[in-house]
């Protein structure tokens, strides 16, 4: 019966966090989108022709917004978990599941962006090219774009909940993350979404081992951290 219990409240909190997070992700996603649109329509009326596409570089202002969602995730969302009884190998749990839901939910938004703003950019007879980056190069691979960002925004999310926990410890653990999360976010942007071109054998690997790294530290991180440790 208890353990039933627990089941269905680790189900019940797993499910709020996914969710949680998901939607967090699509809304940031969603507001560079529109973001996106709506300054293209600007630049073409007020500006001049358009020559690129603006949803590709706004994606990077995305990302970082992500980030920052990691961000949130070990410095608001870890305490309040644990303050209402779990653990933190539960919550290092629930985050995992976060991360790996947040990426596909996201590829698909970006390239239903791609497909809007080609739509957009037809009307207005402009060209539709997307910044360079190595694993796609035109907005209509729409395989490759989701699976690039499938990859890359878990790894993102992953590198802001890493700092977030360094933070949440102290100064001294943030400056120790810090080069870490760095060397993770260059990695990433090597070998899945740099202007080299990258094949899926490459990107995969290193999308992959970026994200176990990250949880690995996190947990290494807020394994014994104290929920309050600025009152100390």
């Amino acid at each position: 019966m208890t353990s039933t219990t627990i089941d269905r409240s680790t189900l019940r909190a797993a499910r709020r966090v996914v969710l949680d997070y998901i939607l967090g992700a699509l809304f940031f996603t969603a507001g560079g989108l529109a973001l996106a649109l709506a300054l293209a329509v600007g630049v073409h009326l007020f500006v001049g022709p358009l020559s690129e596409s603006g949803w590709s570089s706004l994606i990077q202002i995305v990302l970082w917004f992500l980030l920052g969602l990691g961000v949130y995730c070990t410095t608001v969302t870890m305490p309040q978990l644990l303050s209402h009884g779990r653990t933190r190998r539960e919550f290092t749990i629930l985050y995992t599941l976060a991360l790996l839901s947040v990426g596909p939910a996201t590829g698909v938004l970006i390239v239903g962006g791609y497909w809007l703003e080609g739509v957009l950019y037809g009307a207005l007879e402009a060209p539709h090219t997307p910044a360079a980056t190595g694993f796609y190069t035109a907005p209509d691979q729409f395989w490759a774009i989701f699976v690039g960002y499938t990859l890359t925004v878990p790894v993102w999310i992953a590198v802001g909940g890493l700092v977030g926990a360094g933070f949440y410890r102290s100064h001294r653990c943030a400056l120790g993350v810090l080069p870490v999360a760095a060397a993770l976010l260059w990695t990433v942007h090597i070998h899945v979404l740099g202007s080299e071109p990258v094949s899926l054998p490459q990107a995969v690997p290193a999308a992959v081992a970026a994200v176990v790294g990250c949880v690995a530290v996190t947990w290494l991180v807020v394994r014994t951290i104290p929920l309050r440790p600025w009152s100390r």
